[in-house]
């Protein structure tokens, strides 16, 4: 099976009340098949683009939320495929640019609460805050 990926590159995440990408390229790859899907040939696809390697972090969206997720292991690329062959839709990926550590993360990392009942006790008490329904903190 085969599946398209759209990556965002050339513009930057931009925190108002919610974090989103602003600016920049959409490089539409069609046609990629599942079976060989990786973080390596994500990274591979950016590398080629003239993006030098360890310069940038990748992130990935569900369309119906508003939280990125981290694009760093073939766990998560799995993620993404899934994703998008279940749903029929197109993948997004996200480039943060000008990135000099790979492995120190200085956004803003929230947790949606899946259900109406679900109280702040119910939240790690590690430093989150309430922001907009969201529980919020950065992250390490």
């Amino acid at each position: 099976m085969s599946f398209n990926v759209g990556f965002h590159h050339g513009g930057q995440f931009v925190r108002d009340w919610i974090v989103y990408y602003r600016g920049g390229d959409v490089t539409v790859v069609e046609g990629l098949d599942k079976d060989k899907w990786s973080y390596f040939e994500v990274e591979g696809i950016m590398t080629d683009k003239k993006y030098a390697k360890n310069s940038f972090r990748m992130w990935w969206k569900v369309e119906e939320e508003i939280a990125y997720k981290k694009l760093r292991l073939d766990a998560d690329a799995k993620d993404i495929v899934d994703y998008a062959l279940s749903n029929n839709v197109d993948a997004h990926i996200y480039l943060e640019h000008g990135v000099d550590n790979m492995f120190s993360v200085d956004a803003l990392v929230c947790l949606k609460l899946q259900a109406l009942n679900d109280v702040v006790e119910n939240v790690d008490a590690g430093g989150f805050e309430e922001i907009e329904g969201l529980y919020c903190q950065s992250a390490i």
